[in-house]
């Protein structure tokens, strides 16, 4: 696969009717929705079948883009967010000429035992076992010490090595719990990969995020 193509898509995904469609950022040569009902938007809209439940089955499409798109390049955007300046096309494509994957840094923290009690206060992750997850990553030897990062938006250059972490971390997410930003630290430090930022801030940024749970059709 040729990365050094300067052809990129955007992906996004909407499953259980959580968020109403965004606008299909600027400057992408595709643009596919991922859902689990038809969707009438301005997107390519891919429709999957799937027994999973909303928020895990739309990790596929977040995890592992490639799967659903033609272009060497990616864009992951969450469809709670929306880009009505078009920064994420051309910041995107500069990133990537310096590592596979680009996030934002977390807003508001830098490491997973910070995130830990935060995440356990919301509701969407009540009961499940994120303590447990970040005691069995460091009995395993993860230091905590790499960094955190916003999953809401990710560019790659589809290689093996970045297809690879996508399915892992899927894994993570299917063993453990939904809550990816605790998975993610671990897993680039697992497979020694280098991880890119934006060089804006995510809430304060060009980016827009609208609270989820709205209804699309």
């Amino acid at each position: 696969m040729n990365v050094s193509d300067s052809r990129i898509a955007i992906i996004t995904a909407i499953f259980g009717d959580y968020d109403l469609v965004k606008p299909v950022p600027l400057g992408f040569d595709e643009a596919v929705l991922v859902s689990d009902k038809p969707i009438k938007s301005d997107w390519e809209n891919v429709v999957v079948s799937t027994s999973l439940s909303p928020r895990l089955a739309a990790k596929i499409p977040k995890f592992r883009p490639d799967m659903f798109v033609s272009s060497s390049k990616s864009v992951w955007i969450d469809s709670s967010m929306s880009d009505p300046t078009g920064y994420l096309h051309q910041a995107s494509l500069t990133a990537l000429l310096q590592n596979d994957f680009v996030v934002f840094p977390h807003p508001e923290r830098s490491s997973v035992r910070e995130e830990v009690p935060v995440s356990l206060e919301l509701p969407k992750y009540f009961g499940l076992p994120i303590s447990a997850q970040f005691e069995s990553y460091q009995a395993k030897g993860f230091p905590d010490n790499i960094g955190l990062w916003a999953a809401t938006v990710i560019a790659r250059n589809h290689t093996e090595q970045i297809a690879q972490l996508g399915s892992a971390w899927f894994l993570e997410n299917s063993l453990w719990t939904i809550q990816d930003q605790i998975s993610l630290p671990y897993l680039v430090w697992k497979y020694r990969i280098s991880v890119g930022t934006y060089n804006a801030h995510l809430w304060n940024g060009p980016l827009v995020f609208t609270h989820h749970n709205y209804p699309n059709r």
